[in-house]
This record gives C-alpha cells, sequence and structure tokens, in this order.
C-alpha cells in the first residue's frame, strides 16, 4: 500500500532505537529539502540489528508515533488474558503500522513485534495531527489513507475468522 504524496516526507525521523528500523540513508538525502524545519532522517546505530522479538510497542501505552514499513516484517498483537499473546497479522514492506495515534485517547489497542529486521519511516504523531489539522486536503488524504488501511486489515481478519471458524464444507464418503 502506498502512502499519500502528501505525506511522503513530513516529519520522518529515525526509528533505530525501535527494533532495528532505521530511514535508508540515499532516501533521506533525497527527501531532506522536503521536510521542512525540525525534521530529521539519519541512518540508525543499529540498523538490522534487533533482537528476535524487539518491542516497537504495546497494548495499552501512549501512541505517539507511525511507521511506514519500506523492509522487513512486523507482528501485530493482542493480549488475552489467561492465554499467550495472539499475533492478529503479520505487516510488512510498503504497509502502514498503528493508527491508535489517529483518534483519542491515542493509546495502543495492540503491540507490534519485530520479526525481521529492516527499513521504516516514523512519524511524529503529535506533529502529523497538527499537520492535518492546518492542512485540510493534507487531512483528507491521511485520514483516508489511513481508513482504507483499516478496512482492508478488518476485510482480511474477517475472511480468516471465516476459514477458522466458519461453516466447514461438508465431506461424503460415497
Amino acid at each position: 500500500m502506498r502512502q499519500p504524496a502528501a505525506c511522503q516526507g513530513h516529519r520522518a525521523r529515525d526509528a533505530a532505537r525501535d527494533g532495528g528500523f532505521h530511514v535508508n540513508d540515499q532516501e533521506s538525502a533525497r527527501r531532506a529539502p522536503e521536510r521542512g524545519p525540525g525534521a530529521s532522517a539519519r541512518r540508525g546505530d543499529r540498523g538490522g540489528a534487533a533482537g528476535p522479538r524487539r518491542t516497537l510497542f504495546e497494548e495499552g501505552r501512549r501512541a505517539d508515533r507511525f511507521w511506514i514499513i519500506r523492509s522487513g516484517q512486523v507482528e501485530v498483537d493482542l493480549h488475552v488474558p489467561g492465554r499467550r499473546t495472539l499475533v492478529v497479522e503479520t505487516v510488512g514492506r510498503d504497509d502502514l503500522l498503528g493508527w491508535s495515534w489517529l483518534s483519542t485517547p491515542h493509546v495502543w489497542h495492540m503491540g507490534a513485534h519485530v520479526i525481521q529486521a529492516g527499513q521504516a519511516v516514523e512519524f511524529d504523531a503529535a506533529a502529523v495531527r497538527t499537520l492535518c489539522e492546518d492542512d485540510a486536503v493534507l487531512g483528507r488524504a491521511v485520514y483516508k489513507y489511513v481508513a482504507e488501511t483499516v478496512a482492508k486489515r478488518l476485510y482480511g481478519t474477517r475472511t480468516r475468522l471465516l476459514q477458522l471458524y466458519g461453516p466447514q464444507a461438508e465431506t461424503s464418503d460415497a
């Protein structure tokens, strides 16, 4: 899934401290003039050196950022009391990671863990919300992109649930 053109380059910053994701140096240099004051993107110290299941965010914590994944994979999971954590989805290249930042109370409803280190562009959620409030065209593009992503993932979840729990095809021994 592609990110809206209006979002490209806005407030991207180093994401290396979170699970080994980092912003590509060449991409950073190419987009630097587009980002405007106060934005930065630099190569992370740990590059792809994250350990297995490095936590990006946890359910119930403050949702203050989001990512567009360029490479690598992240598991999105849900805590189920009395049971082990349930992996809801695996996201990867060009996927949006995180949308709890967009609506109050700005708290993660799920967790996310890196399973394959890679690159991502990290966005400061408060800055993007402010940009969206100040620029109606940008705001519509961001909300549309997030809504389409949510709809696609809900449809995928529905399909998986039907495969797991839906009526099974009858088999006959005739």
